[in-house]
């Protein structure tokens, strides 16, 4: 497995976003051994890639290898990372886009919602043996993958006032063409077939311009799950990518918890919506299931894959998750008559990456 962790480079005093991250990166990737450090979209967005992973605890070491090779850089700066799936009192107007030409290419092609985009991600690959068995895995996610969003939900903020969403990064990605689920696909034939025709059409330039929850990346041959919000602490973040794994490599395990795709998009949106508060529907009469209930039958079901992956102790900490009492799911809490902005600069305080 591999892992992409997205975080806001801020000023420690002010919180403001701070145009710090292609300098960051050119600074720094030549000190590392493992994984990689470079701008995303906006020129405050710093993105750590891990290596090539076989354990969560490779996972850790990369991430604070990383981390570490950047902190005295951020210190010189008087800068720290934000790891929120939304920055939550900046206005879109106050974040630059990265010279590459990819991203001023998204720029001009997106236009409006791309400049929205100041969001922050984890993104999971997960190895797969052949590109047949990855396509069947990123379709049995689908029922799945409104749990991992519920659980990592840490945007309920947008310019410094309060959404009523527990995740405002994924509803500004639906914006975005070729977002969201995954399309169903019949088998890699009608997949490739799909992705000539988009080509074709000047529709995309590469497959990576497919911007699902979950796709196929065959250049790495994995499954990238791409759905889950950031968060700050490092044991919920290892959580959340364990969780992703055991997903993807037990999902044939999973087969009792698959829905008709509008009910497990209807879920999309309630996650979304609630996050931690959420109610799932979990059958086809319209029963529901809180997050902590649901989540603990899924994590009962994989307990063989989290064996065999040594993720145990990282789910137990997803049953935590589930409960609605980590930092990132106490984001709106505070005094009676605190206004948004003060609940909002707050967050920004809270959520502040310390590893």
């Amino acid at each position: 497995m591999g892992v992409e962790y997205e975080a806001t480079i801020i000023d420690r005093q002010t919180s403001r976003p701070q145009r710090l991250a292609s300098s960051i990166a050119n600074e720094t990737r030549p000190a590392l051994t493992r994984g990689g450090i470079c701008p995303d979209l906006f020129e405050s967005t710093l993105e750590f890639v891990t290596g090539i992973c076989t354990s969560i605890d490779e996972v850790r070491a990369d991430l604070l290898a990383i981390h570490g090779t950047v902190q005295p850089v951020l210190d010189r700066h008087d800068a720290t990372l934000l790891g929120m799936g939304l920055p939550a009192v900046p206005r879109s107007t106050e974040f630059d886009t990265t010279s590459a030409p990819r991203y001023r290419d998204i720029i001009e092609s997106l236009q409006w919602p791309a400049r929205r985009l100041m969001t922050n991600g984890i993104h999971v690959h997960i190895g797969m043996p052949s590109s047949d068995h990855a396509l069947r895995t990123t379709q049995g996610l689908r029922s799945l993958l409104p749990v991992l969003l519920a659980l990592s939900a840490s945007s309920p903020f947008r310019n410094g006032e309060v959404t009523g969403l527990a995740s405002t990064r994924m509803a500004l990605w639906s914006a975005v063409p070729r977002s969201g689920p995954m399309p169903s696909f019949a088998d890699m034939g009608e997949y490739e077939q799909y992705c000539q025709v988009m080509q074709r059409a000047a529709a995309i330039g590469a497959a990576n311009e497919l911007r699902w929850d979950c796709r196929l990346n065959a250049g790495l041959g994995t499954v990238e799950i791409r759905i889950a919000d950031t968060v700050a602490e490092m044991e919920d973040t290892l959580a959340l990518c364990a969780f992703a794994w055991c997903l993807a490599v037990g999902v044939e395990e999973l087969h009792g918890f698959h829905l008709p795709t509008e009910l497990s998009d209807e879920n999309r949106w309630r996650a979304i919506r609630y996050g931690s508060q959420c109610e799932f529907i979990v059958d086809a009469s319209g029963s529901v299931e809180t997050l902590d209930v649901l989540t603990e039958r899924i994590i009962d079901s994989l307990s063989g894959t989290a064996a065999t992956l040594g993720c145990e102790a990282h789910l137990d900490r997803c049953r935590e998750l589930a409960s609605g009492r980590a930092p990132h799911q106490r984001l709106t809490s505070g005094e009676p008559g605190a206004s948004a902005r003060d609940l909002a600069t707050a967050a920004e305080l809270i959520m502040r990456v310390d590893w």
